[in-house]
């Protein structure tokens, strides 16, 4: 017969207790300057001396607070991850802490596998790599400057994923200031500064710099060169390269730089939406060319809708070298099927568009005002298409190599002010565009039935005028013309807000 072994009540109770409640409780941990990798680094009083100590303790849920100072030669590697809704911190307080690699070798951080890590309010400078994130997932890095990287600011590679950079400043990095390799996809960059610095030590040759990465968003984020005026290689903006694909560049700018918005090296099904391209055209005269929108070195299948080139040397540019330097990157040398929507290229010194080895490419609803030519040819070019376009003040029409070249076809479109009649094509008109104030950058077609206004609060109103555009109503009767406010006629106007809700609205 078997003996029954009764558990008192209090003991069993204090046995379940203790099985449920086996997770160690988040710790925060301090650093500073004058601590002691030695001591427990539970307080202020007690905190560690280094960066690289804390990284090798620190658990999921934990805080490592870093006051502000002077860390010299610190290289942090994470030993642990975090978990969702527990990730490790790792934050400056106090003012925002110094890292300094001192020599410019290895990283500041090394992030390799591991999930769930935040870095906030940190300075690094003097490293090979400021952050190096490779086949990581949900990391985030807040408020990070990073200065004098001998390669780069931020690397991000091997398949790291759902990872987001925001808030951040990078100058004289000198390869990229900021990169996405080797597949890694669903990352964000959003409102951050990169400096292309012409002239210093390590200036950078691109600002954010893309390879073999797929379905990374890029927004509210600004590219600059710090020298214009000095003469030296310029570098890039944003560039999406080696069949980097899937991506989006929103609401960006950048100024001065060689290239601004670039895909190439057969990247494809890119999108850049609101983007701005700025140079100084007095600059540029001196010292080099600047391009605005580029598809380059294979592209293919790529839009750029509601962009803007102001004062670069080439608006958009679809072009190549032939032979191509890149050539094994490259499946055709050829840009193919790009789309160029509502944008406005003004004030190119050179051409407001560039086919060089360029063929089924799409113009469509843009304005080019200000320009020295519209166009410039360089074979093979075959099948390109602008049209309900405005062109003005443009002073050459083509410039072409070879005659050769197949002019792009040119349809419902408006010359105004041009020192070239209007080219024959189906739907061209010569007539004015009546712009409410381009000075201003107001693009929008005076229209007595109602033309959007933005108040000072950034409002949308309608304002009726005693005239209206002969570009309303007057594009290819086979675009889509449906986002266009009611009353519309039914089709779609002509320049830069066709077939959008800031359309100026029809009489018919």
């Amino acid at each position: 017969m078997k003996t029954r072994v009764v558990m008192p009540v209090a003991i069993l109770i204090a046995v379940v207790s203790y099985a449920g409640n086996t997770t160690v409780s988040a710790k925060t941990y301090y650093v500073s300057a004058s601590g002691d990798d030695s001591a427990d680094g539970l307080a202020e009083k007690t905190a560690w001396r280094t960066v690289t100590h804390a990284a090798k303790v620190a658990a999921a849920g934990d805080m490592v607070k870093i006051k502000a100072g002077k860390y010299d030669s610190e290289h942090v590697i994470p030993a642990n991850s975090g978990i969702k809704d527990k990730p490790i911190v790792f934050e400056g307080y106090a003012g925002t802490p110094v890292l300094d690699g001192k020599d410019r070798k290895g990283q500041g951080v090394l992030l390799s596998g591991r999930e769930y890590v935040v870095m906030r309010n940190l300075k690094l400078i003097n490293y090979m790599q400021g952050i190096r994130i490779q086949g990581c997932k949900y990391v985030t890095v807040d408020k990070v400057t990073l200065h004098d990287m001998g390669s780069a600011g931020f690397s991000i590679s091997a398949k790291t994923r759902h990872s987001t950079i925001s808030n951040c400043t990078m100058r004289n990095c000198n390869m990229h200031c900021l990169n996405f390799m080797a597949e890694s996809s669903y990352n964000l960059v959003d409102n951050c500064t990169f400096y292309i610095t012409t002239g210093e030590k390590l200036s950078a040759d691109y600002g954010i710099y893309t390879e073999n990465a797929h379905h990374n968003t890029i927004r509210n984020s600004t590219i600059k060169n710090l020298h214009p005026g000095v003469k030296g290689h310029r570098g890039h903006g944003i560039a999406l390269r080696i069949s980097s694909h899937d991506n989006k560049v929103i609401n960006c700018e950048c100024y001065d730089v060689l290239e601004a918005f670039v895909v190439g090296e057969d990247g494809y099904k890119n999108e850049f939406t609101n983007c701005r391209a700025y140079a100084d055209r007095k600059t540029w005269k001196k010292v080099g060319h600047s391009d605005g929108l580029v598809a380059r070195f294979g592209a293919h299948d790529n839009k750029f809708i509601n962009c803007r080139s102001i004062g670069c040397s080439q608006g958009i540019c679809l072009w190549t070298m032939h032979p191509n330097p890149n050539a094994k990157y490259v499946t055709e040398n050829v840009q193919r099927r790009n789309i160029f929507r509502n944008c406005i290229i003004t004030g190119a010194q050179e051409f407001g568009i560039v086919f060089s080895r360029a063929e089924n490419n799409r113009i469509e609803n843009c304005v080019f005002a200000d320009c020295a030519y519209l166009s410039y040819l360089n074979g093979p070019t075959a099948d390109n298409s602008l049209k309900n376009c405005i062109i003005t003040e443009v002073k050459g029409f083509s410039y072409s190599r070879d005659k050769k070249n197949v002019k792009p076809a040119i349809t419902y479109s408006c010359f105004w002010k041009n020192s070239f009649k209007a080219p024959s094509g189906k739907g061209n008109i010569s007539a004015h565009p009546l712009f409410v104030a381009p000075a201003g950058d107001d693009y929008h077609l005076r229209s007595q039935a109602g033309r959007c206004a933005w108040t000072k609060a950034k409002k949308m109103r309608w304002v009726v005028d005693i005239t209206s555009s002969a570009c309303i109503d007057t594009g290819d009767p086979k675009s889509e013309w449906k986002n266009e406010p009611k009353p519309n006629g039914g089709r779609v106007n002509i320049g830069i807000y066709g077939n959008t809700p800031e359309a100026s609205k029809s009489s018919k």
